[in-house]
């Protein structure tokens, strides 16, 4: 569990990292897009699954990305498939679609929406803790909440849940960001969350 001072820098350093994926979303699309970082908790890998598809009886649109070296882990940006839907369709100025199904030019820039949020999160917490990681290629999956995540969560001793809402133009959107770790990995996380916090 993360005791008060590394949640606490954990909370910080997300929230910088999501205003910065802001950034680069907004000079990407030309247009204002605010991301906003409701809540951050730790979720029990039996529990994750249900949490997530209790938020819609819709299948879900998720981008996953798998990173290695002082931290090794896995975090997937997921959205229910509508909501995911109205995201790409004003992204690429699109009529929406009927179809809960994303094409692949659809999921292709999902996987770029992905990757710039999963980066600057991922990337923050590391550089601001002074620790190397690197990442996969980000790719997109597509289905129930339990397809999803039965072989991420995998060797999944703890589960990090960032709840994240995109609001561009005239929509809002509501994402999830969940990070995988293995119980070292987790420990190694909060032992360099602590030094960052104490300066």
């Amino acid at each position: 569990m993360f005791d008060t001072q590394s949640l606490a820098a954990m909370t910080e350093l997300i929230g910088i990292g999501v205003g910065r994926a802001g950034e680069v979303l907004n000079t990407m699309l030309g247009s204002h897009v605010r991301l906003s970082v409701p809540s951050l908790r730790e979720v029990p890998v039996g529990e994750l699954a249900a949490t997530l598809g209790g938020r819609s009886t819709d299948s879900l649109s998720a981008v996953e990305m798998e990173f290695k070296g002082d931290f090794t882990g896995c975090a997937e940006l997921v959205f229910a498939s509508a909501d995911a839907s109205r995201l790409v369709d004003v992204i690429t100025a699109e009529v929406p679609s009927l179809e809960g199904d994303l094409d692949s030019v659809r999921a292709g820039t999902l996987c770029e929406v992905g990757n710039i949020v999963l980066n600057a999160i991922l990337g923050t917490i590391v550089n601001e803790v002074g620790a190397e990681l690197e990442y996969s290629v980000p790719i997109y999956l597509h289905g129930t909440a339990k397809d999803l995540l039965s072989a991420v969560a995998v060797g999944a001793d703890f589960i990090i849940l960032v709840s994240t809402r995109f609001e561009i133009e005239s929509i809002a959107v509501d994402g999830d960001i969940a990070i995988f770790l293995t119980l070292g990995a987790f420990d190694d996380l909060k032992e360099a969350l602590r030094r960052f916090a104490n300066g």
